[in-house]
């Protein structure tokens, strides 16, 4: 996707510890824009602050604010980018899984993980 910078952000292997890491994040004047990361914020911006990109989870692309906006999007299941590429099995298994989250949700429990939110 243009406009994004060619970096990521691993804990696994832990590059958010070096100085460098840090240095390219929070210099002010080095980039603009956001920053592609490979976790549940998506993007960072400058400070390491979420920077707000939603991601497609049927294709698991990274959204612009328009496409949250097109009749092609559907949370948790496609977006304009991937809604004619994706099964009909595939739809209905994503859509399956936003219930259950929803389900999770409105227990106060997360859907994967640790049983309650907060």
């Amino acid at each position: 996707m243009s406009g994004w910078p060619s970096c990521s952000r691993s804990g696994v292997n832990g590059f958010e510890d070096a100085p460098a890491f840090h240095a390219l994040f929070d210099d002010v004047g080095s980039w603009s824009g956001a920053c592609f990361v490979f976790d549940d914020r998506v993007s960072v911006g400058h400070g390491l602050e979420v920077a707000g990109t939603s991601l497609c989870h049927g294709c698991r692309r990274p959204l612009a604010a328009a496409a949250l906006l097109s009749p092609d999007y559907e949370a948790g299941v496609s977006c304009p980018q991937c809604v004619v590429e994706l099964t009909l099995e595939k739809k209905a298994s994503a859509r399956e899984r936003q219930r259950q989250i929803g389900l999770a949700r409105g227990r106060g429990e997360r859907h994967l993980g640790p049983r309650r939110v907060g």
